[in-house]
């Protein structure tokens, strides 16, 4: 029950704090003190209002001179700091109610060192119930926030996905053919107007060079670049709808039931009852009959079973009758042998009272641990959807813009690149103006529309070990249900056979590799896990640091480098996201 965790880190300087202490202490006050005198007085209410003000004060105090001082602190010297704060606090409190009850004939008789010492420790027993239950309560509300706002993101990405690529292949073409697609008909319209004029075929060099150099390589460039720049697409959070801490409508009612936690709070009740009741001579047997409590409480917790689960309203009467069946034994004691029934009645009636606040207390901060673990589950959840959507994403958007890269630095630069060549050769004639002209038109074309390639994985796997046969030999095993899904994603498979190209060429490039072995395979969560092995030397830095990782960074969830301590090879893991028949969304 004592997290000292958080009593360091508790708002001890807060409304609801002090609402809550004042109206624990007064409650507690008016409840022993006004029912075990004969006489009501309304000097009980003078008391009230005076310890309300010295309450404030108090505090004030403390916080201007203590706990605005403490933030940075070890929580060592925190707690050790509070541990005085409150100890402090409990001493001035219960001298000067005591005094004052005294003068005004209003408290009972009792020894000042026991009044004290218990005033202390109801303050610290105060101060853990608020840490126990407002530190988890923000925890829970912060974790609540952040849920609601991941799936916001999430959201987000699978309602604009589709909308973000869509404007951004039409950005890309009209930046495309806006930047390149005036130039190359002004370049048309030289080649028609030149002749056999040599100034007129060096002008048209001349902006041919330009337009490659300036425009078409730049251009290809940022296409492949740019990919970090697009804003992630998220709705507006809405406010929480719900109450952090809102109490389960089912659950197993001995999970709520924290026999140890209910035992030390209740056991300082027990100690300190008889002083406003049955008298200081009852403590002794008290103490003895407080281990019935804890032995009753043990008991049912272990005769119940912990994974049953009952509705709201049978587990919540079900909670209030155990927490007054573990007191029968006492309530037994009181009224066989107090020579007063009346205070008998009293003191069992507190008891009782007690209980039930400490049994709701301690079982509410306890349910708010077991949300928070829910949230936790769910948080990483959604946070393992948000990564697998983003990368699905990313991995549509790569494949937009490496598809305009791709024109723009194959057709189109080698279109102009080729009517260059030809303008620039010492002999040129009708022929190689019209063979300058069909390249321009090339290049035009492509920047119309731009030639999406399908690959097909099992074919693009073949190619790879052709490429590298002789240097290395390259095997890749892809299982039936992965290769149906890949080849129902043109992203998808263009993403896996770019991370193989780039793993293989790693491999023999720096690490002279003679042996690689590839596995494809599709997890339960629909994606493709790719776990590449080679006899290799490891690069020296593993990791997330080498050749080819922005690449692997913008096509996978995540990816690992490392060496084998079994095998020794080296082991490339990636996993990819693909998306479903349903959930396709085409650029």
């Amino acid at each position: 029950m004592i997290h000292l965790d958080r009593f360091a880190r508790a708002n001890f300087w807060s409304w609801g704090f002090l609402l809550y202490h004042m109206f624990s202490m007064q409650t507690m006050r008016l409840f022993l003190n006004m029912l075990a005198l004969d006489d009501f007085s309304i000097g009980w209410f003078y008391i009230l209002g005076i310890e309300t003000v010295m309450l404030v004060a108090l505090f004030a105090i403390a916080k201007w001179l203590v706990l605005d001082r403490i933030g940075q602190l070890s929580r060592s010297k925190k707690l050790v700091i509070l541990y005085a704060v409150f100890g402090i606090l409990g001493i001035i409190r219960t001298l000067v109610t005591t005094d004052l009850a005294n003068q005004w004939g209003l408290e009972n008789q009792g020894e000042l060192w026991f009044l004290i010492c218990t005033g202390i420790l109801f303050e610290y027993v105060l101060a853990m119930f608020w840490a126990n239950v407002a530190v988890p309560y923000q925890d829970h509300k912060s974790l609540v926030l952040e849920v609601q706002k991941t799936q916001d993101a999430l959201l987000g990405y699978r309602e604009n996905a589709h909308e973000i690529l869509i404007d951004e292949n039409q950005r890309l073409e009209k930046l495309a053919f806006e930047s390149l697609a005036p130039q190359i008909q002004r370049i048309e319209e030289l080649i028609e107007n030149s002749g056999d004029s040599v100034a007129m075929r060096l002008n048209v060099v001349q902006e041919l060079k330009a337009m490659i150099n300036n425009q078409v390589r730049p251009l290809s460039a940022e296409l492949l670049h740019a990919a970090g720049d697009l804003a992630q697409a998220t709705r507006p959070a809405p406010k929480p709808f719900m109450l952090a801490g809102l109490p389960p409508a089912k659950f197993a009612i001995p999970n709520s039931i924290f026999p140890v936690a209910n035992y030390v709070t209740m056991l300082l009740v027990y100690l300190a009852m008889p002083n406003w009741t049955l008298g200081v001579q009852w403590i002794p047997l008290m103490a003895i009959a407080s281990i019935s409590y804890l032995a009753i409480l043990v008991t049912i917790k272990r005769s119940l079973s912990p994974t049953r689960f009952v509705s709201a309203w049978i587990g919540y009467p079900a909670l209030i009758l155990v927490s007054q069946i573990a007191l029968l034994p006492t309530f037994a004691l009181v009224l066989f042998l107090a020579s007063n029934t009346n205070l008998a009645i009293v003191h069992c009636a507190a008891l009782a009272t007690c209980s039930f606040i400490t049994f709701a207390a301690v079982a509410f901060f306890k349910s708010l641990e077991f949300q928070r673990a829910r949230y936790v589950e769910l948080l990483e959840r959604y946070i393992s959807e948000l990564a697998r959507e983003a990368a699905l994403f990313d991995q549509k958007l790569w494949f937009a813009r490496r598809t305009w890269s791709t024109t723009l630095h194959g057709t189109v630069q080698s279109s102009l690149t080729a009517a260059l060549t030809r303008f620039s050769s010492a002999k040129i004639g009708k022929r190689s103006y019209l063979q300058a002209s069909q390249d321009l038109q090339r290049a035009l074309g492509a920047l119309a529309e731009p030639p999406q390639r399908i690959i097909k994985l099992a074919q693009a796997t073949k190619e790879l070990s052709a490429t590298w046969s002789g240097i290395c030999e390259v095997k890749v095993a892809v299982a039936p249900d992965a290769r149906k899904s890949i080849d129902q994603s043109v992203e998808a498979a263009a993403g896996i056979n770019e991370v193989l190209k780039e793993v293989v060429s790693n491999a023999v490039r720096h690490g002279d590799a003679s042996e690689l072995m590839a596995q494809i395979n599709l997890t339960d969560h629909d994606e493709i896990h790719v776990r590449v092995e080679n006899n290799g030397t490891a690069p020296k830095q593993l990791g997330r640091i080498g050749i080819g990782s922005r690449l692997y960074d913008e096509l996978t969830i995540n990816w690992s480098l490392r060496t084998d301590e079994t095998s020794g090879f080296v082991v490339f893991e990636a996993l990819l996201p693909i998306a479903s028949t349903s959930s396709e969304v085409e650029p």
